[in-house]
Order: C-alpha cells, then sequence, then structure tokens
C-alpha cells in the first residue's frame, strides 16, 4: 500500500495508508482522553426538564383518571 505523509493541525507530521487527513496519533490520544474525562464527569449528571409540554401533562392526567377533561390541562 502507498503511505502517506500529512501534517496535523498541531504542526506534528505523520504517515500513514489513508490518502484523507485526519489528527496525528498524538491528537487522537488527547481526544479521547478528554472524551473519558467528560464522560466521567457527566456520567452522574440528570437531565432537568423544567417545563412539560401539553402532551405529556395530557398522557400523566390520562393516567392518573382514565379520562381527561380539558380544565385538567389548562
Amino acid at each position: 500500500m502507498a503511505s502517506y505523509q500529512h501534517t496535523c493541525l498541531c504542526g506534528e507530521i505523520y504517515e500513514d495508508d489513508d490518502p484523507d487527513i485526519y489528527f496525528c496519533p498524538v491528537c487522537i490520544k488527547k481526544r479521547k482522553h478528554v472524551a473519558q474525562e467528560v464522560d466521567r464527569k457527566l456520567a452522574g449528571h440528570v437531565s432537568k426538564r423544567t417545563a412539560k409540554s401539553q402532551f405529556q401533562i395530557y398522557e400523566e392526567v390520562e393516567k392518573k383518571k382514565g379520562f381527561v377533561n380539558i380544565n385538567d390541562i389548562s
């Protein structure tokens, strides 16, 4: 296979078999490390919804009562 020489955004020159330019092996390791750190930090994070849609309110009332009156969701 042909080997291609590329210059990474960081300025590092590297060779690989792919004609397309990506990141050098050093930058790939750094990106993976950053991604792991972000995943670790967000692992226990639960997103909070502040507002419910009208459909969500409708479904909640329907589960409780079985029948939804327009006054229950407005």
